[in-house]
């Protein structure tokens, strides 16, 4: 037996089911919602969808990117050509941990 697309068939050999394609190849950059036999991709609020690929979401802003860099007393803002650099936040004591975040540019 086959499936079409968006199902895969269970181990009885007889059964198509459908594939959860959110959770098993992450096709959309922000939200992904199953649907039965494939799946729909949706843009947070402040952000819309690039019409050559309508699963990856632009933002709607014309803010510049920037980098935030942090040490163990302050967290940072820096412009991507490094000519604006600015303190976001002073820390009392030592910044024990921070995180780290990936944003891609369109």
């Amino acid at each position: 037996c086959k499936c079409w697309p968006g199902f895969r068939l269970k181990d009885d050999g007889k059964t198509c089911v459908d594939v959860n394609e959110c959770s098993s190849s992450l096709p959309c950059s922000q939200r992904c919602i199953n649907t039965y036999g494939s799946f729909k991709c949706m843009c947070v609020d402040g952000y819309e969808a690039l019409e050559r690929n309508p699963n990856t979401c632009k933002a709607l802003s014309v803010e510049e990117p920037f980098l935030v860099l942090a040490d163990h007393h302050e967290i940072r803002k820096l412009s991507v050509d490094g000519s604006n650099y600015t303190i976001l936040k002073q820390v009392r004591g030592n910044l024990i941990s921070t995180q780290v975040v990936v944003f891609v540019l369109n």
